[in-house]
């Protein structure tokens, strides 16, 4: 099933995962780089280099795993998402008004059942609207971001294939050709 929330792709590079993840971590390694990044083992994390961060800016998750009968190619798995503690305030805020859903719905079965009026129950149209509020920010955020995660795409395929990578130029994203 697809993420609405968190775009990704996948894909199969003939270089094994370790070589693999070495290609990666030059993204962000060689001096002057556009990029930052971390990684551990065959998981890194690539983004954009602090002054070109936004608030909506993408943050590219790839996972690296053995592919094929004797792991000499890798599937690489790529996931695009927020910074850590806007996914992380994000998912909070589901959780929360998860959890208000929950008591505004008992608190009015619990009306509803006593032969009241049950107002509560609009508590968890509230919590709704505030929840189809939050996708909609998360869209916004994705169209925001579009051009980024565009870039941070097409450096990392550019990595894994062995293709030198294109800078951005001052003026924003420089596609590969």
């Amino acid at each position: 099933m697809a993420d609405p929330l968190r775009p990704t792709f996948e894909m199969v590079t003939p270089a094994p995962p370790i070589e693999a993840a070495a290609r990666l971590e030059r993204l962000f390694r060689d001096a002057g780089s556009p990029y930052e990044g971390r990684s551990v083992g065959t998981h890194l994390t690539i983004t954009l280099r602090r002054d070109r961060r936004r608030f909506w800016s993408p943050w590219l998750d790839v996972e690296l795993a053995p592919a094929g009968e004797a792991g000499e190619s890798a599937a690489v798995r790529a996931r695009f998402g927020p910074a850590p503690a806007v996914w992380t305030g994000f998912m909070l805020g589901y959780l929360a008004l998860a959890t208000a859903a929950l008591f505004a719905g008992v608190w009015g079965a619990a009306q509803w059942s006593l032969g009241r009026a049950p107002t509560m129950l609009w508590g968890v149209a509230g919590c709704a609207v505030v929840a189809a509020a939050m996708l909609w920010s998360a869209r916004a955020g994705q169209a925001l971001a579009r051009e980024q995660m565009r870039e941070l795409r097409d450096a990392a395929l550019a990595a894994l294939d062995g293709r030198p990578v294109n800078p951005p130029g001052p003026g924003g994203y420089a596609p590969h050709r």
